[in-house]
């Protein structure tokens, strides 16, 4: 899991990278902050849900990539702003 005050006073960051880290949760407070985000890629992880409040302050954000993860549940997060969103289903090997 990544520590909901670990992006907090990088409030100049325009892009995060979290791919491949296993994560299967993340804190709604986690982008809080960064308020100049154009781009979070959370792709190839273990995330079943996003909150609706995760990108709350993210008026700036233009890509999110959520690929590759086991997404069951959106809640009602606001995408208007968002130009490009992935989300790719992530296969089980049997």
């Amino acid at each position: 899991m990544v520590g909901k005050n670990m992006f907090r006073r990088n409030v100049e960051l325009t892009e995060i990278g979290l791919s491949h880290n296993l994560l299967d949760h993340l804190d709604d407070d986690l982008f809080v902050n960064n308020r100049q985000l154009t781009k979070i890629s959370l792709d190839y992880n273990l995330l079943t849900s996003i909150s609706v409040n995760l990108f709350r302050n993210n008026f700036e954000l233009d890509e999110i990539n959520l690929s590759h993860n086991f997404l069951v549940h959106l809640d009602e997060i606001n995408l208007l702003f968002i130009k490009n969103l992935f989300i790719k289903k992530k296969l089980n090997k049997y």
